[in-house]
């Protein structure tokens, strides 16, 4: 399966994604356009990134443009940009983040009594109130449409699990506060606004990436290793989780021209989907043995609940079941 074909539910669709000059923000920019949506493609800098950031800037269907998403003023003048450009807001990406190793230290590990008021204050900043002001303002074309699609990125560490009697996080070892507080935070303000909109046709649901190699992972292993820290497992390549986002992406059509989806056809869609396979990079700076990461938990994901009837039905019922299911399903190796 080519999980970036061109899809008629994307076709033209206008899709905006914060934190896109690089890792899986360029990921998702490059996933959408081949799947024939016009990107707006967003971040604080481009530095580093000036050839993708020419290569967006020659092309019609994508626009390049300069916001820190904790700035007003520059939330704003990209939102009129985006709708200058292309006058409607389909799908929001919001996967702008400030990393823990942006924050506290190059490792990105420290205990919670060791960070500062500051270090939350500038977390919380950009990971909630920057997402918030984000969709505050580029929901609007989708509410007066009443269709839409709102993605949040958050991370596998905000997980907690019933465990006799109580709940245990899955790893509260990672030494990664306040990130981890912020991407909680962002989660739990994803499912109030799932339940807000959804009478509106707008859909809001987050991803849950596997442990990834964005721009800053190579840098960060090779810090840790140097202060006798363990380098951790391989990671998986940045377009590991474009398949879900262009899913979740497509399923808001208009409800006066929506074609019939029902349950079984989402299962089956969904399933196509978690048989991807997108093979673990090699990491210059060590880790343990490449191996076939887990579906469980590369493709850990929450939906909004669906209302019947309603047009953007993800069908989370059978995403768990899914997920169970991927590892016995056959890989498509993208190397090949």
């Amino acid at each position: 399966m080519d999980a970036t074909a061109r899809r008629a539910e994307l076709e033209g669709r206008v899709v905006a994604i914060t934190g896109a000059a690089r890792g899986m923000g360029r990921a998702y920019v490059e996933g959408f356009l081949a799947a024939g949506a016009r990107v707006a493609a967003t971040d604080k800098s481009w530095s580093g990134a000036e050839d993708f950031q020419r290569a967006l800037a020659a092309r019609d269907d994508a626009l390049v443009l300069d916001m820190d998403v904790t700035s007003d003023a520059e939330v704003d003048r990209a939102y009129q940009a985006a709708l200058t450009k292309f006058g409607i807001i389909d799908v929001l990406i919001n996967n702008a983040a400030l990393l823990q190793m942006l924050l506290v230290n190059p490792t990105g590990r420290v205990t919670t009594l060791e960070t500062t008021d500051e270090h939350w204050q500038k977390s919380f900043g950009v990971n909630v109130f920057g997402a918030l002001k984000v969709t505050r303002r580029f929901v609007r074309p989708m509410l007066e449409r009443r269709r839409g699609s709102i993605i949040n990125i958050v991370s596998s560490g905000i997980l907690s699990f019933s465990q006799s009697g109580g709940f245990k996080a899955l790893r509260p070892g990672s030494r990664e506060m306040p990130y981890m507080a912020s991407k909680a935070a962002l989660a739990t303000m994803s499912f109030y606004l799932a339940d807000e909109l959804k009478d509106h046709n707008i859909a809001v649901n987050i991803l849950i990436p596997g442990h990834t190699r964005g721009s800053w992972f190579d840098d960060a292993v090779r810090a840790r290793v140097a202060a006798g820290m363990q380098a951790g497992r391989r990671p998986v390549v940045p377009e590991h989780m474009v398949p879900l986002a262009l899913y979740l992406a497509g399923l808001c059509q208009p409800t006066s021209t929506a074609p019939s989806r029902t349950r079984y056809e989402n299962r089956e869609e969904l399933r196509r989907v978690l048989r991807l396979f997108v093979p673990v990079e090699d990491v210059p700076t060590g880790g343990e043995g490449a191996h076939r990461p887990s579906y469980a938990t590369q493709y850990e994901h929450r939906a909004n609940d669906p209302v019947e009837g309603h047009e953007c039905d993800v069908a989370h019922r059978f995403l768990d079941e899914l997920a169970l299911q991927a590892d016995a399903l056959p890989a498509v190796d993208r190397r090949q």
